[in-house]
């Protein structure tokens, strides 16, 4: 009866083994969270009022896995999509009322660090910072004529009338329907031959915030991401390129 007593105990050793590393080395498989938010433009045709809490809605999503066993560091796969816009409005050059709205798709990967080195990864509260690369797409469009085809004609006083400023005739006012219809790429191409330049471009981000842990499986995040884009053409308006030159310096916007 020895030999099988041996091979009981062995066989519970092994067992009692397995349990442990299974505590000690958890399996944590990829994570899928949903995000939502809001999307601010920083570029030539950009609103007054810019703030981070105010602007188009955005949804992302997010598929992230740990890239190291200590858990410090972690990949994440996201997809983005919502609108960008802007409206710019200058009494003094007329040439300069401006408006953009653009839908903006983005697919990118980052790394982020959550100062696993000096926080420990139990505690209710991380902060977190990362940094990636992605593609977006955009397709500015504008705001140009009333639904009635109209072209708008801003005036210095601040109204928006049926004919320029300084031309004779009786001046009927118009109101904005702030319905994007016209293609402004195309019709830089169309009225100027100008508009060569693609609606796709390379984005850096770099984001901020904080995890609040729910439990070991849950938690919610706050913060905020940056994109720097390597182009100069999301609002249709640039250094050069374009009928309207804009001032020198790449797009960029805020998630």
């Amino acid at each position: 009866m020895l030999p099988f007593v041996v091979q009981g105990q062995e066989i519970d050793y092994d067992s009692l083994l397995q349990r442990i590393d299974t505590i000690e080395n958890p399996v944590y498989k990829p994570v899928v969270s949903f995000s939502y938010g809001v999307l601010n433009f920083r570029g030539d045709v950009q609103n007054s009022l810019n703030t981070p809490v105010i602007g188009n809605n955005a949804l992302a999503v997010n598929l992230s896995t740990f890239v190291d066993r200590q858990h410090n560091y972690i990949a994440n796969f996201q997809f983005l999509i919502g609108n960008l816009s802007g409206n710019s409005y200058d009494h003094s050059d007329l040439s300069r009322n401006l408006n953009f709205k653009s839908s903006l798709t983005s697919i990118g990967a980052n790394v982020e660090y959550r100062f696993g080195h000096i926080i420990d990864k139990d505690a209710l509260i991380r902060p977190y910072l990362s940094l990636g690369a992605g593609i977006l797409s955009f397709n500015a469009k504008g705001d140009l004529v009333d639904g009635n085809g109209q072209t708008y004609y801003y005036w210095s006083d601040g109204s928006i009338m049926d004919i320029p400023e300084l031309s004779s005739g009786e001046a009927l006012p118009l109101y904005r329907d702030y319905q994007y219809e016209i293609d402004l790429r195309l019709r830089e191409q169309e009225e100027f031959g100008l508009g060569d330049y693609s609606q796709v471009a390379l984005a850096f981000p770099i984001s901020l915030g904080a995890h609040f842990r729910i439990s070991d499986r849950a938690f919610f995040s706050l913060g905020v991401s940056y994109f720097y884009a390597v182009s100069d053409m999301l609002d249709n308006v640039a250094y050069e390129g374009t009928s309207i030159q804009g001032s020198k310096g790449n797009d960029s916007f805020v998630y």
